[in-house]
């Protein structure tokens, strides 16, 4: 499987299942409610530990194990082309899979504080739901980004150890999504096609291990059976991007993470 497809289905996996634990964190606590007085279910709440009740109960450590399995496919269908140590890849493996766990926890002790609040407040259960889900941290949407930015990462660290062995002359692609979310400088990376790893420092400084930057989707793979067709859509959506800055009389400044933030610091 594609491994943009195998991001695709990590993150929908992810967050239904985190929407259902939701669900089911705010049915329990209003049903609570309905058998107890407000301060005794309070104070439940309050000294509920998630680990326990988040990742047993509501089925998180399921969906984290679901998440892991994801992780592990990237390496079939990674194209691999170097030397890398089974210790290293280990590593690798370990660090995503403590991310996910202390995100995970993290999202769960956030989700107790907004049910909280809401019981206090005498809301219903739908009124809950809808505290829980406007904190931004607590989107769906921003689960979903976090598991497809991880994946991605994770892939792309995979070909970023592999190529510190691999000859200078390799080429490589940037893999990404071309769509309304697709950053300037991710569109470019893909619309350039095959690079060896100077052209790539030389056109987009650190964007080997930066990628597009904070969340981004893309991941650099060896540069075997290109997608044309995404370099092709690349190149027209970065033309349209290009055309409609200079129709308003505007320059199109493509940076990657290291340029934006040596700029910054150059005032």
């Amino acid at each position: 499987m594609p491994i943009q497809d195998t991001i695709v289905e990590a993150q929908e996996e992810f967050t239904q299942s985190y929407e259902d634990a939701v669900n089911r964190f705010v049915d329990e606590s209003v049903q609570l409610e309905e058998d107890n007085d407000k301060d005794t279910v309070l104070l439940a709440l309050g000294g509920l530990v998630i680990a326990d009740y988040w990742l047993q109960d509501l089925l998180i450590e399921q969906a984290i194990s679901r998440y892991m399995l994801r992780i592990d496919s990237v390496l079939d269908d990674l194209r691999l082309f170097g030397t890398i140590s089974e210790s290293r890849l280990q590593a690798f493996r370990l660090a995503n899979e403590n991310l996910i766990r202390n995100y995970s926890l993290s999202l769960g002790d956030k989700v107790k504080l907004s049910v909280i609040r809401g019981i206090s407040a005498g809301q219903e259960a739908s009124a809950i739901k809808d505290l829980v889900l406007r904190d931004y941290f607590l989107r769906s949407t921003s689960i979903s980004t976090f598991v497809q930015t991880q994946i991605a990462d994770y892939a792309n660290l995979v070909t970023q150890s592999m190529a510190d062995t691999a000859p200078e002359d390799t080429k490589y692609i940037f893999i990404n999504p071309i769509d309304n979310k697709t950053r300037h400088v991710c569109m470019k990376m893909v619309s350039f096609g095959a690079m060896d790893r100077k052209t790539i420092e030389a056109n987009f400084p650190g964007a080997f291990s930066d990628r597009g930057g904070p969340n981004c989707r893309g991941y650099w793979e060896v540069a075997e059976n290109v997608d044309e067709e995404l370099i092709d859509d690349a190149k027209k959506e970065f033309k349209r991007v290009e055309d409609r800055y200079k129709s308003k009389n505007r320059t199109l400044r493509v940076k990657t993470q290291k340029q934006y933030y040596e700029d910054r610091q150059n005032g």
